[in-house]
């Protein structure tokens, strides 16, 4: 199992449009994807803004290069979000379950 996490923020006037998109629009389209094994989306407030944590599990790291590419790393932000979040991580980190 590898767990993918990614940080981004919000205007807090902007935040739960953000969370909507996630769930409504991102996290469908993830569910589609063979080796997606879920999604969470934790937020809390940092100062005037609100920071989210996005956490997806995936099968394998071949389940995470079938959705992110060749470069895993980097973070896949559609443009819908960009335009709701303030500012956002462009990497992410991944973690495997021992």
């Amino acid at each position: 199992m590898i767990v993918r996490s990614w940080r981004g923020r919000a205007p807090q006037n902007r935040a739960d449009s953000y969370a909507r998109h996630f769930l409504y629009v991102v996290l469908p389209k993830l569910q589609s994807l063979q080796g997606f094994a879920g999604g969470t989306l934790l937020r809390r407030t940092v100062g005037d803004e609100i920071e989210f944590l996005v956490l997806t599990s995936w099968e394998s790291m071949d389940a995470v290069k079938q959705f992110a590419g060749n470069t895993p790393d980097v973070a896949v932000v559609d443009a819908d979000a960009r335009a709701l979040l303030s500012t956002f991580d462009a990497t992410v980190d991944h973690w495997s379950s021992t």
